[in-house]
């Protein structure tokens, strides 16, 4: 029972870790530019074939921000720091 629940927490890290680094991704090949989580959704859909929540990227932006590796700017877009 205790080996499942670790899978299990191992494998929610390591989705989670992976929509951090794919909306990171798309920040830098849109950099210097802002881009809108919509924006960033989309083109990971079309590039890449990965639908991913709004809501995992508002948290993947929350800890890039966290990290001071981005920034957003006052119309809701966000760009590498």
């Amino acid at each position: 029972m205790a080996g499942a629940l670790f899978t299990e927490r191992v494998i929610a890290r390591t989705i989670a870790q992976c929509g951090l680094l794919l909306t990171e991704e798309r920040l830098r090949a849109r950099a210097p530019q802002a881009v809108r989580p919509a924006e960033i959704r989309a083109a990971l859909q079309r590039d890449k074939g990965v639908l991913l929540a709004f809501t995992s990227i508002r948290h993947a932006l929350g800890q890039l921000e966290a990290r001071k590796a981005v920034e957003q700017d006052a119309n809701g877009g966000w760009r590498i720091a």
